[in-house]
């Protein structure tokens, strides 16, 4: 069969291959060799060839992707757009956009997208051929200094520092959607640091609180009662990674046993801390729970944080961003 623009044969009938069409060994070379991802789709845009690039970008194996629908691996808010993307290419528009994939583990990636149609010998649609390239880290910038601006200028607005935790962790989370975000405030006079806000949590926290009858965010914790060392990260102005686990983070306030429990059912490995300091005073801090690197995001945070932290000082943000643009 003959595509226009590209060549594809069929297997021998006795071939273990479940698809039924490559690419011709010089074609195939081309993109096997590409830098950029190729995903080729049938009319029912059901995938018939991806590239070795591709399936590393995902995270996955060619096996897993052949035959499956493009749509399995994209979100489902970007559904509706992709069918109309679809019926576009089926009246022969070659096509450009941005689009996030589902990478294997979860997580997304942004892409950007070039769909040319494929037609067979009789001119009719056959299929897609999208070259993908992979801009996440352009996006992932861009949207980090976006979400940074517009953190500066909500907390210029603020007028209760309580609000101040709650934005900057409803902000943090916004950078890590897979991430869980927490802030802690301290109470000067009782030295005692609380949890003030939990995202990301979801229904998996709340069945846990229940089961085992505790909640850390009605607890009071003392100071004194943490090691000068685990204390150490919360009185840090930077992103550092936690060496303890849940239940030194938690002082040793909540059973070992069900602190174990709590990080296996959501999938908490790695515990990062920064503290809202400011000339030896501690205001709190913001935990990040999560499983994988966070190298990307921490100038942003740490950036977030700081602003964050010259509001509570000041007490008012509109003083605070008066004073910081004159």
């Amino acid at each position: 069969m003959i595509f226009r623009g590209f060549s594809v044969r069929k297997l021998p009938s006795n071939s273990n291959v479940d698809h039924n069409k490559i690419f011709l060994p010089s074609f195939q070379q081309l993109v096997e060799t590409a830098s950029e991802g190729v995903w080729v789709t049938d009319k029912q845009d059901e995938t018939t060839y991806v590239n070795s690039r591709l399936c590393t970008i995902l995270g996955y194996t060619e096996n897993e992707i052949i035959q499956q629908p493009v749509s399995k691996f994209l979100f489902a808010e970007d559904l509706n757009d992709h069918a109309q993307k679809l019926i576009d290419r089926k009246k022969g528009k070659t096509d450009s956009y941005e689009r996030r994939i589902k990478k294997k583990d979860g997580t997304s990636i942004w892409m950007l997208l070039s769909a040319k149609p494929l037609h067979d010998e009789n001119g009719d649609f056959a299929g897609t051929f999208v070259h993908l390239i992979d801009f996440s880290d352009i996006k992932r910038r861009d949207r980090l200094i976006q979400l940074v601006t517009d953190t500066q200028l909500s907390l210029a607005q603020i007028s209760d520092i309580d609000e101040v935790y709650d934005l900057i962790g409803r902000k943090i989370k916004e950078m890590i959607p897979e991430g869980i975000v927490g802030t802690t405030s301290v109470d000067e006079v009782r030295q005692t640091i609380s949890i003030t806000n939990l995202f990301g949590v979801g229904q998996t926290y709340n069945a846990l609180v229940k089961t085992f009858n505790i909640d850390p965010t009605k607890i009071g914790f003392r100071l004194k009662d943490a090691s000068l060392h685990d204390l150490s990260f919360f009185q840090a102005g930077k992103l550092k990674l936690f060496d303890g686990g849940l239940y030194s983070l938690l002082m040793k306030k909540i059973p070992k046993s069900v602190c174990k429990i709590v990080e296996k059912q959501l999938k908490i490995n790695q515990i990062r801390i920064i503290g809202l300091v400011s000339d030896g005073r501690h205001f709190g801090g913001v935990v990040v729970l999560s499983e994988g690197d966070l190298s990307s995001y921490t100038t942003a945070i740490e950036s977030i944080v700081y602003q964050a932290t010259q509001v509570i000082i000041l007490g008012l943000g509109y003083t605070y961003w008066s004073s910081y643009h004159k």
